[in-house]
């Protein structure tokens, strides 16, 4: 299981307090609200923060070595000028197993996530000549290649970025249908989506980010009906509610 405990990040706009997260493996729970891409690129370990992470009951050290072979994030941001081809950008996920294993068996993790993901046909062409959504999926399988192999103790965990250009919903469930799948393998994913209705389907457990806490955890469902209670009501001065239409106060 991935724990963060007490988590606390004061590098973003929205600064997280003690945050306190779970995610089991085999599980596909979605993380909505503002600041949810923020506090995934932190639980990957890529932000420093007081508090710790627990893998599998261990503690690791956010950015070392041994956690990148167990948790991988999907970018949320292109490569600025980047000339790769496809089949390169991939194969940066090998990174943290440089110099572990033989170069052969990389060639053979990197075509592998490459045709999980449908991309073995552009593996070949060159990264600045890709659609937004090509360039997410391509970032996805690059992660995925970062994790490939299991580790000899314990279970991986994918954090799925929401990505800075836009995807239209067809694309973004599709990428939560390749998460799911992954979830069959054993694999811990996480995904960040704008709204917690967009999880529904896939995802088994959302939390909602508010103010730079979880402020509501549950089935889709029950959070979706949480935030928009919240949304529309508002208290008034002598404790009267009323329901207000966002916009029309």
């Amino acid at each position: 299981m991935f724990s963060a405990v007490e988590l606390s990040i004061d590098a973003f706009p929205v600064p997280f307090r003690r945050i306190r997260l779970q995610l089991q493996p085999g599980e596909l729970a979605a993380l909505s609200g503002p600041g949810a891409a923020d506090l995934l690129t932190a639980l990957a370990g890529r932000i420093p923060g007081a508090g710790y992470v627990l893998l599998d009951g261990r503690t690791k050290s956010p950015g070392s070595l041994e956690h990148a072979a167990s948790v991988a994030l999907v970018r949320r941001n292109p490569i600025p000028n980047c000339n790769l081809r496809v089949e390169e950008v991939v194969a940066l996920g090998r990174a943290p197993h440089a110099g572990q294993g033989c170069l052969d068996c990389d060639d053979v993790i990197v075509a592998a996530a490459l045709e999980w993901t449908g991309l073995t046909h552009f593996r070949k062409r060159r990264y600045r000549d890709l659609a937004p959504r090509e360039r997410h999926t391509l970032h996805f399988a690059e992660a995925v290649a970062q994790i490939w192999e299991k580790p000899s103790h314990g279970h991986r965990y994918l954090f799925m970025n929401e990505p800075s250009e836009g995807l239209s919903s067809w694309h973004r469930r599709q990428l939560l249908h390749l998460g799911r799948e992954l979830t069959r393998e054993g694999f811990g994913v996480l995904a960040a989506v704008p709204e917690p209705g967009m999880a529904r389907g896939f995802a088994g457990r959302v939390m909602h980010l508010r103010n730079g806490l979880i402020a509501f955890e549950g089935d889709v469902e029950e959070v979706t009906a949480a935030v928009t209670r919240k949304r529309w009501l508002r208290v008034l001065p002598g404790g009267m509610n009323r329901f207000v239409i966002p916009g029309h106060a």
